[in-house]
């Protein structure tokens, strides 16, 4: 959803027409902050020089550490491989277990946030997960 500013445009157009009157969009997406300080502070390289960091249950594969600003807000790739096959596949190749990652965009939230506002949908709360889940348990 997050490759180019046409694919959320066209997402956040369909949440605009489908949306009760009073309804509420309730958006959760991967930190981008968090997943570059992460990939920053502890990773390592693999043979085609991505960087990966991870523990046994996820992993984030990404080719440069240093997302281009001059790109714009959309289309920053990243690889995501969650445990059990919920995300990606893990496979055998030429005899050790390979990942399969699912593409993913990072989100740089201040441009979703307006470009929200341009379909009336109004912003009336933002905060980490691990945040919300704290305040809320």
């Amino acid at each position: 959803m997050l490759k180019s500013e046409e694919k959320v445009r066209n997402f956040l157009a369909n949440v605009a027409n489908r949306l009760c009157a009073g309804g509420y969009f309730i958006c959760t997406h991967p930190d981008s902050n968090v997943i570059m300080k992460k990939l920053r502070e502890r990773h390592e390289v693999d043979e085609e020089g991505r960087y990966i960091t991870g523990n046994s249950f996820y992993s984030i594969i990404i080719d440069d550490l240093n997302v281009p600003k001059e790109k714009g807000p959309y289309g920053h790739p990243y690889g995501f491989y969650l445990a059990d096959g919920a995300v990606g596949n893990r496979r055998e190749v030429d005899g050790h277990a390979a990942i399969e990652y699912v593409p993913e965009y990072f989100i740089v939230f201040r441009e979703f946030a307006k470009l929200a506002k341009e379909f009336g949908l109004e912003l009336i709360e933002t905060n980490n997960f691990h945040d919300f889940y704290s305040e809320n348990i």
